[in-house]
């Protein structure tokens, strides 16, 4: 699996470094600190905001940067502080606004790391499209707002990113054809079924971790990068070697140079040991 010297690590988070329901295996903390004491950089790399990033891995000293909000930023850990913030556009959150109304859509919203959504979606967030696992996280990690219209005009000028909850795959890429129909100006992800996520065009983690190594000074083939998601995929044809867990998703198998154990093996972990001494 070895082929450059590996000088960067970029791992997504959920269902890929971290085990199934959350959580980091001592395995993987171990190969972490490892990979620092060998001159290793590993970068934490989510469709999550740095707010929601969990607690566990911004306090390990081995890490010192995330690529946040698919791409729309990045962040030094543990402090936050935004090196790379990539901000939507104002025609297009109009063009976000106009399809919310049309179909009358539940958002969420991003502005500088933290996350915003409607508060009654918040009280049953399962009754928009929501899935069961994933209701304690977003109870946990949004914060309540009254009139998310109103709310994204107020911010429409420091927007990281919106999400449009969805209640099924189809109604997904309806909204996703729509908007591609309708502006050039906005990058289209999603990391689970019920999300499409939107960040300013050029975003992405890929071009994250682009801007991060050029900043660094890490070539791509000194870069290596792991996920599980359909957002993980530009991340993976951009770096020397791409890593997809054996639970990814197709798009994200299809970018990968190598296929690992799922998360619930340690499948990262295996990934990141692969390049140690």
């Amino acid at each position: 699996m070895k082929r450059e010297k590996i000088r960067l690590a970029a791992f997504d988070l959920d269902d890929t470094l971290l085990l199934p329901g959350g959580g980091l295996s001592e395995r993987a903390r171990m190969a972490i600190q490892k990979a620092a004491e060998q001159g290793i950089e590993v970068v934490l790399s989510s469709g999550r905001s740095f707010a929601s990033l969990p607690s566990e891995l911004l306090c390990m000293p081995q890490i010192h940067y995330a690529v946040t909000s698919n791409g729309a930023a990045v962040n030094r850990v543990p402090s936050g502080r935004r090196i790379l913030a990539r901000c939507l556009s104002q025609d297009s959150v109009q063009v976000i606004l106009d399809l919310a109304k049309e179909e009358e859509l539940v958002l969420e919203a991003f502005v500088e790391g933290v996350p915003y959504a409607w508060d009654a979606y918040l009280k049953n967030p399962g009754e928009y499209g929501c899935p069961a696992w994933s209701v304690p996280y977003v109870k946990r990690t949004r914060r309540p707002c009254e009139d998310m219209e109103a709310f994204l005009r107020r911010h429409r000028e420091e927007l990281d990113s919106v999400d449009l909850i969805c209640k099924s795959p189809e109604e997904r890429e309806r909204y996703r054809r729509m908007l591609e129909e309708r502006t050039e100006e906005l990058y289209l992800t999603t990391s689970v079924p019920h999300l499409l996520e939107l960040s300013a065009a050029g975003g992405g983690k890929g071009s994250g971790l682009a801007w991060l190594c050029d900043r660094l000074g890490v070539s791509r083939e000194e870069t290596a990068a792991c996920g599980n998601g359909d957002n993980d995929a530009d991340m993976l044809l951009f770096a020397g070697i791409g890593g997809a867990v054996a639970n990814a998703t197709e798009a994200c198998r299809n970018a990968a140079d190598v296929i690992l154990p799922s998360n619930g093996e340690d499948g990262a972990a295996v990934f990141l040991e692969s390049f140690l001494e």
